[in-house]
């Protein structure tokens, strides 16, 4: 900790990104042991020195000057989120509110310069956080926050991601980011949870640090002698109660919708000028017959799946959502659908563009040969466990259980749209179902 805290006031962006990222790692390892060694009877002596706030207030004031940093900001972020996942055992309560909110009073003025993974979900924490005092919920954050967003987040023509030498290339978000911290924003009680997987390179330290996560519980129970701990959630089946409730949620489509508010106006509108920005960009494409490269084309469908996605949820907590923005994003659909026929894609680059689509097709119970290892299974009807105890058990579902479930029930708000529907009817977009599978899945539905 001494040796980082001479160097994350360097001048090298590099070694300040760094910096920041070994704080982070440290900051996750040792608020799992404060919570762990805080629910003993007694913490270590070792354990009582370096977990106070006195070692980590410093770190989280230096993380969020620089979290309006553009050159360190992703990293600063990605401490300054670390610690307030954890700030009850780390930090200083009062600092954490301070420092929330001189940032939030300038964000609109100088906030970080992109909306990359780490500054979303560090700002969607911020306002979780800010909601729980009275004196930042009387704030409003979430405007400040919201025109930070709709200013810095480049989307519709002329805004693609380039490096230095001009070539498309993926902004540094996925889908997920962006809708979480629209949520946030919105208040919504609902939330989507979208999966959203990243595309890993093809090298031998992938494979190397997939086998260790795969065979990490094996790992410990030889060299360690540890297992897992039991997780009262663990199950095999996904119990009735939830099966229920997601019936109720789907039946939302058909109640009565309030009428947005300001902010879900605000986004709507947004995301109707950037939908109609790039129809009029692959409208002109289309005419050239230029070819686009993947990374342009990804992005594209990214945007639309966004606006689909968040007019749905909309719908999903209540309120009406609007149906130009699901109109004009079909209709870009529509115009990008024809490229992915072109016989010049190489197979990495249709991965690479038809995992845009994943959020609406899969909700992560899919079989992967990637999974880990499991140590002991939850109990089922054959355990032996009384009927009312092991009923208790299926009712109280592990997080990833609950995952799998809340995406299936918002897949079924969206494709159940007649909006959506109908663009789904078109030639086009049906190529994009046979080759990604999409048919089956509504089949599935």
């Amino acid at each position: 900790m001494s040796t980082l805290l001479q160097f994350v006031s360097v001048d090298d962006p590099i070694i300040q990104s760094w910096t920041f990222l070994c704080f982070a790692a440290i900051a996750q390892s040792d608020g799992i042991h404060s919570l762990r060694t805080s629910q003993s009877e007694s913490a270590t002596a070792l354990g009582t020195a370096v977990r106070n706030s006195t070692v980590w207030d410093p770190v989280w004031t230096h993380a969020m000057r620089r979290a309006n940093a553009p050159v360190v900001c992703r990293a600063a972020c990605h401490t300054a989120l670390t610690l307030l996942r954890h700030y009850k055992l780390l930090l200083t309560s009062q600092r954490v509110l301070v420092e929330i909110e001189t940032l939030a009073k300038d964000l609109d003025l100088q906030g970080p310069a992109y909306p990359y993974d780490s500054v979303c979900m560090f700002l969607a924490h911020c306002l979780h956080v800010a909601n729980q005092d009275v004196r930042l919920y009387r704030m409003q954050l979430e405007e400040k926050v919201l025109s930070w967003l709709l200013d810095n987040w480049r989307i519709g023509a002329g805004q693609a991601v380039k490096d230095t030498n001009g070539k498309s290339r993926m902004p540094l978000h996925t889908i997920g980011d962006i809708l979480g911290l629209l949520e946030s924003i919105c208040g919504t009680s609902k939330r989507s949870d979208l999966l959203c997987r990243m595309l890993l390179p093809d090298c031998i330290t992938v494979e190397l640090m997939e086998e260790e996560r795969k065979t990490k519980v094996i790992r410990d129970f030889l060299l360690d002698a540890r297992l897992p701990s039991f997780r009262t959630g663990a199950v095999s089946a996904v119990s009735d109660e939830s099966h229920h409730n997601g019936v109720n949620c789907v039946s939302v489509i058909d109640s009565e919708l309030v009428q947005p508010r300001g902010r879900e106006r605000r986004i709507s509108s947004s995301l109707l000028k950037a939908m109609e920005s790039l129809s009029v960009e692959w409208d002109t494409l289309k005419e050239t017959n230029a070819h686009p490269t993947a990374e342009k084309l990804r992005q594209s469908l990214d945007a639309v799946v966004i606006a689909f996605a968040f007019e749905s949820l909309l719908v999903w907590n209540g309120v009406r959502s609007n149906r130009r923005v699901l109109q004009s994003a079909g209709r870009v659909l529509t115009l990008i659908a024809p490229f992915l026929s072109n016989s010049r894609w190489t197979p990495d680059e249709r991965v690479l563009m038809f995992h845009a689509l994943e959020p609406l097709i899969m909700n992560g119970e899919e079989g992967s040969t990637d999974d880990g290892w499991e140590a002991m299974l939850g109990p089922d009807l054959d355990s032996g466990i009384r009927s009312h105890t092991l009923k208790v058990l299926r009712q109280n579902l592990s997080k990833s259980h609950q995952s799998h479930a809340v995406r299936r029930i918002f897949q079924r708000v969206f494709w159940a749209n007649t909006d959506v529907g109908s663009y789904c009817e078109h030639p086009a977009v049906q190529y994009i179902h046979k080759l990604s599978g999409t048919g089956c899945f509504l089949l599935h539905l």
